[in-house]
């Protein structure tokens, strides 16, 4: 099917831009590419944090699922902010106080998120031709041989979703990438201006960045919520919103001395 084969090329791309990138601003800036695997173990580290700070709001408040959908959204995504963007504060003030330029900057937000998807990408390149198989199977059984009732529940509705995903449009299956990239640079743009509160000593920027990431993920989230809404649209504001503030923020850092 199509999609399949646009999702292994979607995955291959995520895997390869990050590092091409991260191969170019090392070699121009001149920059040890640990800044890049440093930044992306602990971006990691942070992701994992949202992750079971969200798992246990669900769990531990049974009410939560019965908020209002915007309501939810605006938590969700000021987790998200509170420890991605204070991640990276607590990351670049405590364990690497050298990075402090535009250039070192823009490598660590590259690192940020870039890693996750490297490895992300690698898993999905390598899982597409398992989820072919379950999509095209008639028989679960044969896929996973002596499986509990549970776990052919579980893959019935695998098999669904995928089955779903592949009858629809296969120019979803790039969805993956945007996100990837708009995260990229996203965080690229965030980092530069945490770096900035830096260099001016003024921690009201670090906030500037946890605002903006806890709006912006709260409109993923809560787009995610809604049939039929292309999230693509979000993730385009994500690149737009990013791109400005590297660009802006460039000029700033031009005349300023890394500290």
């Amino acid at each position: 099917m199509l999609f399949f084969g646009f999702t292994f090329i979607a995955a291959l791309v995520s895997v390869i831009v990050p590092v091409v990138l991260l191969r170019v601003f090392s070699k121009k800036w001149k920059l040890s590419r640990k800044i890049f695997w440093r930044s992306g173990m602990a971006g990691i580290v942070a992701a994992l944090l949202v992750f079971g700070v969200t798992l246990n709001l669900n769990g531990s408040f049974p009410a939560f699922d019965q908020l209002p959908i915007w309501l939810e959204a605006l938590i969700l995504g000021f987790v998200s902010g509170l420890f991605m963007e204070l991640g990276k504060f607590l990351v670049l003030d405590r364990l690497m106080p050298m990075i402090r330029s535009r250039e070192s900057g823009l490598l660590f937000g590259l690192g940020w998120s870039g890693v996750s998807f490297i490895f992300l990408g690698l898993i999905l390149a390598f899982g597409v031709f398992g989820m072919q198989n379950l999509a095209t199977t008639t028989d679960i059984n044969s896929v996973v041989p002596n499986a509990d009732s549970d776990q052919i529940q579980f893959l019935q509705a695998s098999q669904q979703q995928i089955q779903e995903l592949a009858a629809g449009s296969p120019f979803k299956a790039f969805t993956p990438l945007m996100e990837s990239t708009a995260t990229i640079i996203l965080d690229m743009g965030l980092v530069l201006l945490i770096i900035l509160g830096f260099n001016k000593k003024q921690t009201r920027f670090t906030w500037f960045a946890v605002g903006i990431r806890t709006a912006l993920s709260a409109a993923l989230i809560y787009a995610s919520q809604i049939d039929g809404f292309p999230i693509e649209i979000v993730f385009a504001g994500w690149i737009l919103v990013g791109g400005l503030l590297i660009f802006y923020l460039q000029k700033t850092f031009k005349p300023m001395k890394a500290v």
